[in-house]
């Protein structure tokens, strides 16, 4: 299960008869969200919008980029190694 979105609860059904509650109590949770995604679109997604359309922004690709958090390391994090040269590898056989 994948706990990504901690607000939203995934249910899965024990029984065949839960599969009709498993699929109403899942959509009711994802209809927020897809209501912004559908009638706006992806490209169209807004840090101005409304609550669920400022969460779906935040979770583009483009709002990440324009965080610029990729470009910053916290401090504890080492650096990376340098890359090993092809006589490096040699060496190590």
């Amino acid at each position: 299960m994948c706990r990504s979105w901690s607000g939203f609860n995934v249910i899965s059904p024990q029984r065949n008869e839960d599969i009709a509650i498993h699929t109403t109590s899942n959509e009711r949770q994802l209809q927020p969200l897809l209501e912004p995604l559908l009638t706006r679109g992806y490209a169209a997604l807004s840090a101005d919008g409304g609550y669920f359309e400022r969460a779906l922004y935040r979770a583009t690709l483009r709002a990440w980029l324009r965080s610029r958090h990729h470009l910053t390391r916290p401090p504890d994090v080492p650096p990376d190694p340098p890359p090993r040269s092809a006589s490096d590898n040699r060496r190590r056989r």
